[in-house]
């Protein structure tokens, strides 16, 4: 089953109510079916077909979900690229894809223009008029129903990156089946999303905030588009009931705990937030509890299979009353098998910390055009081993141990440390550096860079942090960085990063 067909149907069940709000702007489900169709007939018109990768460089907006719909009709594959990156980090991500076809802005075009070859791409532009121009491209295709027959099992629906702990990004393959099935996970374990809601997500399309979208559609809720998360607004929208489904990462769930207003405002109308993306401090949990009530639903999921785990609100005084140092991940939605491995590749005993493995119908395929990865992460049995820790506890909860990759999850992005250590070091006054993801109350974990310098050389904290500015994406730069005469090293001369988080971050 193709994943655009949910676009008829839901016009069928839902027709003239709203799907989408964006800013001033409200599209009905019937008029979102007459749209994506315009636009995947616009796509094939420009070449597009089964399999072919299509990028989407956008904000959060109406044209995002139309144009994910519409490669989808076509046959296409999207590759959703965050506005937020670094054009470099585009170009790549457009290389490893081979895309054929870009729905972005001008602005976004030329940026890219110097790094990647763009003229071969087709173009379908927001903003402009003309052959272009997206409204134009919409206007005039026909409306006539397109839907292409893929083989949902193997056809790819939606690719996605991931870094890995080299820093270079992996493109996940994610089949029309894997996505059904990630979509059925949120309904089924996250939200009862039901027809009259309005969700709302704070995260970008292209990563977390994308999952939510299927979802909506197939239950007749209405997805309201946010860009940028204005604690104010969002609560504005809260109280007259204009949001009653919510998304978000800890970092911007601190930010609405620390509005000034926030014990007086009227949030019964607020039936669930979804949280996760990023580990969340145990005095910022208390609080939302507090203020917000009993509706925190934690997500723990990854790029490869999506949500995996929750912890639902009735079971979340469980993990205010875990004394361990591992965080609650929850119990494994219902199509998710959650086995915790040795060395050997058998499971361990409840209570004894393993990797995390995961199978099920929402697990990836395997990365594009990388089958060392692939057969590195997905072993036999058809579990998917996801480098993080873990264990499982008496009650069945899984509990979180840790990372046996090094990733930094800040604000619900992940950084590599070798990326961010790779610019550190061309500065011309760093002799070493090491960078660690250090606890924070806001953002989960900070970037931290461990500088030793060239002997001589003096730089300051700002200096580091702005030559890291001009060459990394924003939540990737550091936002600390100390000095120190030495790094702990092994006996092969390897950086220990354990080692800097337990003894340098204490001094």
């Amino acid at each position: 089953m193709n994943v655009g067909s949910y676009v008829a149907r839901a016009a069928r069940f839902f027709s003239e109510r709203i799907a989408v709000i964006d800013g001033d702007r409200s599209v009905s489900f019937s008029t979102l079916e007459d749209r994506t169709n315009r636009l995947a007939h616009a796509l094939a018109a420009r070449g597009v077909r089964l399999g072919d990768r299509v990028a989407i460089i956008l904000p959060n907006s109406l044209e995002w979900i139309e144009a994910d719909f519409a490669v989808a009709k076509a046959g296409g594959m999207s590759v959703p690229i965050t506005t937020r990156l670094h054009e470099r980090e585009m170009a790549a991500m457009l290389t490893i894809s081979e895309t054929s076809a870009v729905i972005t802005t001008p602005e976004i075009l030329a940026r890219l223009e110097p790094l990647v070859d763009v003229s071969a791409m087709a173009r379908i532009l927001v903003g402009p008029t003309g052959a272009d121009g997206y409204e134009d491209a919409v206007a005039g295709a026909s409306s006539s129903p397109i839907c292409v027959e893929v083989d949902e099992a193997r056809d790819g629906r939606v690719m996605r990156f991931t870094s890995g702990t080299t820093g270079k990004p992996k493109a996940v393959y994610l089949t029309h089946r894997n996505w059904i099935a990630v979509a059925h996970n949120t309904l089924l374990d996250r939200f009862n999303l039901q027809k009259g809601d309005v969700f709302l997500g704070t995260s970008p399309y292209a990563h977390a905030g994308g999952l939510w979208i299927l979802p909506s559609l197939m239950r007749g809720a209405t997805i309201r588009n946010l860009e940028r998360l204005d604690p104010e607004a969002l609560v504005a929208l809260i109280e007259k009931g204009e949001c009653t489904m919510l998304q978000l990462v800890p970092t911007a769930l601190r930010r609405i705990l620390d509005l000034p207003r926030i014990r007086e405002a009227d949030l019964s109308r607020l039936r669930a937030i979804s949280y996760g993306g990023a580990p969340i401090e145990g005095s910022t949990l208390r609080e939302a509890l507090d203020v917000i009530g009993h509706k925190l639903v934690q997500g723990y999921g990854l790029n490869e299979a999506a949500i995996v785990c929750t912890l639902p609100p009735e079971e979340h005084g469980v993990a205010l009353s875990h004394r361990g140092w591992q965080q609650p991940l929850g119990r494994e939605v219902l199509m998710a098998e959650v086995a915790i491995m040795g060395p050997d590749g058998r499971p361990v005993p409840d209570g004894e910390v393993g990797e995390i493995a995961i199978r099920g119908p929402m697990v990836f395929t395997h990365y594009w055009k990388n089958p060392e990865a692939t057969a590195q992460a997905i072993r036999e049995g058809g579990y998917f081993w996801t480098g993080d820790l873990g264990l499982r506890g008496e009650n069945g909860f899984i509990y979180i141990a840790g990372r046996s990759k090094d990733i930094i999850v800040t604000g619900g992005y992940n950084v590599s440390p070798d990326e961010v250590e790779a610019v550190v070091d061309q500065h011309p006054a760093v002799r070493q550096c090491a960078v660690v993801g250090l606890p924070d109350r806001e953002w989960g974990e900070t970037v931290t860079a461990f500088v030793i310098l060239m002997p001589g050389a003096q730089a300051s904290e700002a200096d580091i942090i702005d030559f890291c500015r001009e060459r990394l994406t924003s939540y990737k730069k550091p936002k600390a960085v100390r000095f120190v005469e030495s790094l702990p090293v092994n006996s092969n001369g390897k950086v220990m990063r354990r080692l800097i988080r337990e003894n340098l971050a204490s001094e």
